[in-house]
């Protein structure tokens, strides 16, 4: 058994099908279902139950599709009962070690379920069952460049009707790119696409450039004004938002991690803590995905406006520190706390009436 962890995009799952394409295993990957699932009894199956019973079967048969003697099981998406049940999870291993035949890894990123990694499978689970664990490093500039070059020399080669990659176009993916190959790669594919020309630049919405991210950013904490117009700006902030639409919370983290280079004034910081604020707000409804690229175009527009004399000089940008994740755990702690303090009040009032009746009570009798 095998737990390969890393960030996203950074080529887990690809290595895995690699090697077990050399070695000559058939993967059996479990997705998890959508809809409900039910057995022979026509019962409703939990997901922890579809889930020990797709390893139990993996290991009795194998796959007619298959072309190789040996299987492999890759697990990508953990179903969510095992968050709450680790008990149940625990002793699905201990049965699994105890009737399975064949290799079982775990792919796990660590943006999304770090934190259940690290119970499901915390040092002591792992050095009790001989767990492997393997991390992966985010990919490299330089690596990543590499990568691009390669491509699309293959990519110009045999698309060349479809697309076509410039130094251009890789030098601006670049810019952009966070560590993550399958993102950037998408990125380069869709900035490279032909566009026909009797297609008009308004009817397919081409943009006459490409912004970067750091570029992007520098907009917005250090805006130019119109000398005629100070409310207008020489660069659109409705431009900019369309830029960065598909990575609207990473822009607004960005955001904050430089916005205070360029503020002049005490007040000025004030107004623009208050904007980011919101737009984090915003971004947190997830029943609402317009929501994102309105508190995009929130902050890119309010920061602007409130920045009305930028501090002038060269400012490095920084990348946002990871600490979300205790944030969004810091918040819901003051939620609790807030909850409770109108609670117990309540609580408390009910305690002191029903005691005070009880005295009565003792006294009549």
């Amino acid at each position: 058994m095998l737990v390969l962890s890393g960030p996203s995009g950074c080529g887990k799952t690809a290595a895995i099908k690699l090697l077990a394409q050399e070695h000559k295993f058939d993967i059996i990957e479990w997705i998890t279902p959508l809809d409900p699932v039910e057995d022979e009894n026509k019962r409703v199956m939990r997901q922890g139950d579809r889930f020990e019973d797709h390893l139990i079967r993996a290991t009795r048969y194998h796959t007619v599709l298959g072309t190789c003697s040996k299987q492999l099981l890759l697990i990508k998406d953990l179903p969510n009962v095992y968050q709450e049940d680790h008990k149940s999870f625990f002793s699905l291993l201990e049965k699994y070690f105890q009737i399975g035949r064949e290799p079982i890894i775990f792919v796990c990123t660590e943006a999304s379920n770090s934190r259940l990694v690290q119970t499901l499978f915390a040092p002591t689970i792992r050095e009790k069952f001989g767990i492997d664990f393997i991390n992966v490093n985010a990919v490299t500039q330089t690596a990543m460049k590499n990568v691009m070059k390669r491509v699309s020399g293959i990519l110009n080669s045999i698309a060349s009707d479809m697309l076509h990659i410039s130094q251009q176009h890789i030098d601006e993916t670049l810019s952009n790119s966070i560590g993550d190959v399958r993102s950037a790669m998408l990125n380069l594919i869709f900035i490279s696409l032909r566009v026909p020309e009797r297609w008009s630049k308004n009817e397919c919405g081409v943009r006459e450039e490409t912004l970067g991210l750091l570029h992007g950013v520098g907009r917005v904490i250090n805006p130019k004004r119109d000398p005629d117009n100070p409310c207008k700006f020489a660069h659109d902030p409705e431009e900019i938002t369309g830029f960065f639409q598909s990575q609207a919370v990473i822009f607004v983290q960005f955001l904050q991690e430089n916005y205070l280079n360029t503020i002049r004034t005490i007040e000025e910081a004030t107004m623009a803590s208050d904007i980011l604020s919101l737009g984090d707000v915003l971004n947190s409804e997830w029943r609402d995905r317009n929501l994102g690229k309105v508190a995009l175009l929130y902050c890119i527009r309010g920061l602007m406006l409130a920045n009305e004399k930028p501090v002038s000089g060269w400012n490095p940008t920084r990348k946002p520190r990871d600490n979300y994740s205790n944030i969004r755990r810091c918040l819901a702690k003051a939620e609790t706390e807030w909850y409770e303090s109108m609670i117990k009040p309540v609580l408390k009032e009910t305690n002191e009436v029903v005691d005070d009746n009880v005295e009565i009570f003792i006294e009549d009798d």
